[in-house]
């Protein structure tokens, strides 16, 4: 069960012998965990590069990041590469919420996460609606 987890290496113990599953679960948690960990720096950091390469600050909700996470695990990929795949056409879009709203600032719900494209033209659209800036 370990060779598909980030465990590089574990102590063997007495507990490891006499309660061998107890101890797999435990150390599967812990890596799990951590695992979790690099994941969530992982969409910080897609975040700082977006924001950085367009100009629009993502705020990712405690439920986008757990998804993004649990699509991580799910499918084996980075989140850099789900994110990438995810928001590749946002900035096009957002330069028109931006010049419609003057918005640059823009939050990730997990709803944005399951369909972007959905979310991004609802986005989109509603820039258009009432008083332009």
């Amino acid at each position: 069960e370990l060779p598909s987890t980030s465990v590089k290496s574990f102590e063997i113990t007495t507990d490891t012998i006499e309660k061998p599953t107890e101890t797999l679960q435990a150390l599967l948690k812990s890596s799990h965990a951590g695992k979790e960990d690099v994941l969530r720096s992982e969409v910080r950091d897609f975040a700082r590069r977006f924001e950085k390469e367009h100009g629009f600050k993502l705020t990712f909700g405690r439920a986008a990041v757990d998804r993004l996470i649990e699509l991580g695990i799910a499918s084996d990929k980075t989140i850099r590469t789900i994110c990438e795949d995810k928001f590749r056409d946002f900035q096009h879009g957002l330069t028109l919420v931006a010049r419609n709203r003057g918005r640059t600032t823009f939050s990730i719900s997990k709803k944005v996460v399951d369909a972007p494209g959905k979310e991004l033209s609802r986005l989109i659209a509603e820039s258009f609606k009432g008083e332009q800036k």
